[in-house]
């Protein structure tokens, strides 16, 4: 019998859709009985699937209460002699057991409920949806894994069936770091994927993510996408793997989860169709780095624009000579004459490449060099190859200078400006929390946590790859061209696995010396409201107690433009005054972002950063999140640095003592006025029901705040915002 061929989705450009052979119960005359296709997708390269309708009704025709009972029968074709296998998804019933956790490869493994002694197929029952509809189609999501058992990555998915809901939205996946000249991708090699998905279903929905034989993919989900409206998910990646070569090519493929309403609601959403993108060749690469580290007898005694000579052998593993081996982008050496020639299969090279060591080496005194090359065999591609190596050289870097502020540029263009990626999460670790500042030579400076996932103590509190006390690190890139490219990733604070993290950064420039500081949480065992926090012990001396299940202010702190930093912790020197005086602080975080320097009296010049801070209110001991008040603090310098302390806190019943009236300060941010005072601008969690800004006035730079307000006007979905001011360099009044 002919098999009927639909096709699921709708066409995107660059984009190919699953192709799928339904079996159609239809709901016809009584003499017509029922149409049945026997069917087979082949929706994934390594997995051959199959729904077989098994039995008729008794009396011809398919009525409402009809049981229909179908076998699924799913092949892996791997290499691999076994494979967990296991239904993602499906709109049959019984099915949950369908899934072997030893798949030997081709054999075909037929879906029976393993409790069932009867081996009763997998079923459905006919409703009232099918009869108006004339039909039921029985689709089916498989999944493979790279192992056996269903614990190990998730290599391939298979569609058999029609899956419901493609008109709801329109996708494509684009990969977005293609080769030229049609190189194809080697084992190993990491191919960037974008996803875009549009909302067509006439109502505003979230959208999630299902499933998908790609990685770092999770994360692709809108709590809410208008109708007719299109976003974007550009992370998402695929490493070639080994099945990849044998196979020759790579088909990345993604099922999207549609959702009732926005918000996620539990319980209420639906499969969407499995998208696929164009076929990504893959073949066996012929070229291999064998070695590649410092030539002999050097000086290490270097400075910015001096040469670095490095010893490079490469290897032909292919069965044909390679003509000529050049250096591929991503390369930041020179290859010598000595590179240069053919080599035969299965032969070496060594020769000397060049380094050129640039302004970041010279101060940081790491050089980091990399090799990328290309192979070819007279006008074809055969391979590619990558290696790395890092040594160490003196340091020469030159101390920041003294730099006026910047005021903001009127004249420039109203525009949206081309974004950059400076840096995504990935399988191993979240990125969160970005800072930005220009230091005093004009560099941008931009940091951010890196949340590891293979954390303990973040674990152990369920804070995995998340927020303090996880142990992460403030990680920095650097651009030189106003933000158009970056610069590698460096470390201003390193985190520990079992030890200790930071999060949270936020820069404040000192113009008047050159200094840059980078305010950051401290956390060994607990965050602010994870974790056994305790409340901040004074010690007789006036000092706090040093506690791991406190909460602690960091500080980084760099005199050469943001290239190295030094870390101490300053929480004893900015809280032990305000616990002398009584205040019950069980916890205390500089808010991430950006302070400031006043540029006028009083107090010009003083630095300042702000801090949130947990008062203990009922008197516990422990932070309660939404039962302790929550006030805004100034930590202020007025000696460039050199020591710390903290302003009097915000007043949470300034505007009243019920709960409504309460203000729960939260992340907040201070800019200075023309006529020198401080106004604070605050996050909140809720007032009086809604969601606004606390602002707040200091005249005395930080010291003690009046005035407390909230802006009904400034409606704010409740995040980490920045204020700032644009013309630092404006008279006063003005």
């Amino acid at each position: 019998m002919k098999k009927k061929r639909r096709l699921v989705g709708s066409m995107c450009a660059a984009s190919l859709l699953a192709v799928a052979f339904t079996p159609t119960i239809a709901f016809a005359a009584p003499t017509q009985g029922v149409q049945i296709d026997s069917v087979t997708a082949i929706s994934s390269d390594n997995i051959d699937t199959k729904i077989e309708l098994l039995n008729e009704p008794a009396d011809g025709t398919w009525d409402k209460g009809d049981i229909a009972e179908f076998r699924i029968i799913f092949t892996q074709k791997t290499d691999l002699a076994q494979r967990g296998l296991q239904i993602a998804e499906t709109n049959l019933d019984n099915a949950a057991a369908c899934k072997y956790q030893n798949a030997q490869a081709n054999v075909p493994q037929e879906c029976y409920p393993a409790t069932d002694k009867q081996k009763r197929k997998v079923t459905h029952t006919i409703n009232d949806a099918d009869v108006a509809a004339g039909r039921f189609q029985p689709y089916a999501i498989v999944k493979m894994f790279d192992s056996s058992g269903y614990n190990g990555a998730l290599s391939e998915i298979a569609t058999v069936g029609e899956l419901p809901n493609a008109d709801q939205l329109e996708s494509a996946l684009v990969l977005t770091n293609p080769k030229a000249d049609g190189t194809p991708w080697y084992e190993g090699e990491t191919m960037q994927f974008k996803l875009t998905l549009k909302n067509t279903s006439g109502t505003a929905r979230s959208f999630q993510s299902f499933t998908s034989n790609m990685s770092n993919w999770e994360a692709c989900k809108w709590t809410k996408i208008d109708s007719d409206e299109t976003k974007e998910f550009p992370n998402a990646t695929h490493t070639v793997t080994a099945a990849d070569v044998a196979r020759g090519y790579y088909t990345p493929n993604i099922t999207w989860q549609i959702y009732s309403t926005t918000g996620y609601p539990t319980n209420s959403w639906e499969v969407g169709p499995t998208i696929y993108g164009a076929q990504v060749p893959v073949a066996t690469n012929a070229l291999e780095v064998t070695s590649f580290a410092l030539a002999d007898d050097q000086s290490k005694d270097l400075n910015e624009g001096d040469t670095l000579k490095f010893t490079l052998t490469f290897r032909n593993v292919g069965a044909q000579a390679i003509t000529s081996v050049t250096a591929a982008e991503g390369s930041n050496v020179t290859l010598d004459e000595s590179c240069s020639g053919e080599v035969s299969a299965n032969g070496e090279k060594t020769c000397t490449v060049s380094y050129t060591v640039t302004k970041n080496d010279a101060c940081t005194g790491n050089v980091n060099a990399k090799i990328a090359l290309k192979a070819m065999a007279g006008t074809t591609p055969v391979g590619n190859a990558e290696k790395s190596t890092s040594t160490q050289i003196s340091k020469n870097c030159p101390a920041a200078t003294p730099a006026k502020s910047s005021d903001a540029d009127p004249a420039l263009a109203a525009k949206d400006p081309q974004l950059t990626m400076v840096r995504s999460w990935d399988s191993a670790g979240n990125i969160r929390i970005p800072a930005i500042a220009v230091a005093p030579n004009g560099d941008i400076l931009a940091s951010y946590d890196y949340r590891p996932k293979n954390s303990t103590i973040g674990a152990k509190n369920g804070r995995a790859g998340g927020d303090s006390p996880n142990e992460n690190s403030i990680m920095q890139r650097r651009s030189t061209d106003g933000g158009k490219t970056w610069e590698p990733e460096t470390v201003v604070a390193a985190g520990k696995i079992g030890s200790h993290g930071y999060s949270d950064p936020s820069y404040v420039v000192d113009s008047e010396t050159g200094t840059i500081f980078n305010f950051h949480v401290y956390s060994q065992d607990a965050g602010l409201f994870h974790g056994a926090q305790t409340n901040y012990v004074l010690k007789d001396d006036g000092t706090v107690a040093d506690n791991r299940n406190t909460i602690n202010l960091g500080l980084s702190v760099s005199k050469d433009n943001g290239y190295n930093w030094e870390e101490r912790v300053i929480t004893s020197e900015v809280l032990g005054p305000l616990l002398q005086d009584g205040h019950k602080i069980v916890g205390c975080f500089a808010t991430s972002g950006a302070g400031t320097q006043k540029k006028t009296d009083p107090h010009q010049g003083r630095l300042l950063q702000q801090a949130a801070c947990v008062i203990d209110t009922n008197g516990n001991n422990v932070t309660d999140n939404g039962v302790d008040d929550v006030v805004a603090i100034t930590i202020y310098s007025d000696d460039h640095g050199e020591t710390w302390q903290a302003g009097n806190p915000t007043n949470p019943y300034a505007l009243g003592n019920t709960n409504d009236e309460r203000l729960r300060f939260d992340e907040n941010k201070v800019v200075e006025l023309s006529n020198g005072d401080l106004m604070l601008n605050s996050r909140t969690a809720t007032w009086n029901g809604n969601k606004r800004r606390i602002v707040a006035i200091s005249k005395d730079g930080g010291e003690t705040w009046v005035d407390h307000k909230v802006d009904t006007t400034l409606v704010d979905p409740g995040n980490n915002a920045q204020i700032i001011r644009a013309f630092p360099n404006a008279k006063p009044g003005t």
